[in-house]
């Protein structure tokens, strides 16, 4: 019994070596893919279209279509309030990020990233910037104005609202272009 002690002490080690390492500064993202049995040139049109009824309506949407590499590339941006500090007027602002759609015979590839934080700027004290959103488990730099114990929870609670609202876009635009396909 106790000659099997390091052998399982020396797998446990191995074990958790070989995990990804996630680097903390790493930007957030969120990627997906649809399958919608059209060709690229097609699949592009309903895309367009889709994007009208999904990442379209979202606050200062707009987006450009490049027939020749058969994608879109746009920027969007999400109204950020945050419900874990009541009275900050300095942390309101818009969340902007970029979505880039690119299609290929069958395949409908989507990806949102680029997501940063601006704070109110007509806010009394001038705003707090929350900055780049990552993967991380605290934000990379500390929100002005704020001790590092509110910086990680406004920078958690916009997370998480981002979340949902890109899974929210994602779903309509996903669905509108399954419905523009007949599917």
């Amino acid at each position: 019994m106790r000659a099997l002690w390091p052998v399982v002490l020396l797998n446990a080690l191995l074990v958790q070596s070989q995990e990804p390492a996630v680097v903390p500064d790493t930007p957030l993202r969120f990627s997906g893919s649809v399958s919608v049995p059209m060709n690229d040139r097609q699949l592009l049109e309903h895309a367009s279209e889709a994007w009208r009824f999904s990442f379209g309506l979202e606050p200062g949407a707009r987006m450009t279509v490049d027939t020749a590499t058969n994608s879109i590339v746009g920027t969007a941006r999400f109204n950020f309030r945050s419900v874990q500090l009541n009275g900050r007027e300095e942390t309101m602002g818009p969340i902007g990020y970029r979505i880039r759609i690119t299609t290929a015979n069958g395949e409908c590839q989507w990806a949102v990233d680029d997501l940063k934080h601006t704070g109110n700027r007509g806010a009394p004290m001038g705003g707090s910037d929350i900055g780049p959103l990552t993967v991380g488990n605290k934000p990379a730099q500390r929100v002005t104005s704020m001790s590092p114990m509110a910086s990680v929870k406004v920078w958690e609670d916009a997370k998480g609202q981002v979340s949902q609202r890109i899974e929210s876009v994602r779903r309509m635009f996903e669905s509108r272009l399954r419905k523009s396909a007949g599917l």
